[in-house]
């Protein structure tokens, strides 16, 4: 759902979307995400990274997955 025309990552898209799906309560639309983002991107681009890290997708977590794996 987050790729443009070519099948490249739109990461806007992707940004929004992890937003939507990712804060349970309250129910925001993609209206709301480009209000909030208009009137605060740092406040938006926080509560991104808690989802990240909450949901294990930071690039530490990352890592920390790739090391607990045999070779």
């Amino acid at each position: 759902q987050a790729t443009g025309p070519g099948g490249e990552l739109d990461t806007e898209k992707m940004e929004m979307l992890l937003f939507l799906h990712g804060v349970v309560e309250p129910h925001f639309t993609e209206e709301h995400y480009g209000a909030l983002r208009e009137k605060s991107a740092v406040a938006i681009d926080s509560v991104l990274q808690a989802i990240i890290d909450l949901a294990g997708l930071s690039r530490g977590a990352v890592d920390n997955a790739k090391r607990s794996f045999r070779d």
